[in-house]
């Protein structure tokens, strides 16, 4: 249900990442990789492994629940909205533009009514604390 364009990783130059064929947030990768401002591209990320063992075990998975939307009948207002630990009533109702943040020249756009237009990002991991589990396995 989402894509990170072909090549995206770390060491490219740019992607987006767009649930349902809308794209949420494009960035350098570098930079989307190190602060995603998006809650989707929080919660993707977070499900990603790290090759950093020690931070592999300490980091939090964001959980999404709420139901799936079709892409064959997606929800009014932001897609992502039924799994957004964040969504509010305006993400319900108004489909967020995809907007350029300011200080990198235009080479940032996020798609989120709750992005600050300063680049202020909510944190999707806090909002869905109760639905978080740690990445790692109990010991046996």
């Amino acid at each position: 249900m989402a894509a990170f364009a072909p090549g995206t990783r770390p060491g490219s130059r740019s992607g987006p990442c767009a649930p349902f064929g809308q794209t949420v947030e494009q960035a350098p990768a570098v930079e989307l990789f190190a602060d995603p401002k998006h809650p989707y591209t929080q919660a993707l990320l977070s499900a990603a492994p790290v090759t950093d063992p020690v931070l592999q075990r300490t980091r939090q998975r964001i959980v999404l629940s709420g139901e799936l939307p079709s892409p064959l009948a997606p929800p009014l207002g932001c897609r992502f909205h039924t799994r957004c630990p964040l969504a509010v009533d305006r993400c319900r109702a108004e489909v967020p533009e995809l907007r350029e943040l300011p200080g990198d020249g235009g080479r940032r756009q996020v798609s989120c009514h709750l992005v600050a237009d300063d680049g202020t990002a909510p944190d999707a991991a806090a909002a869905a604390a109760l639905r978080t589990i740690p990445s790692t396995r109990t010991a046996r």
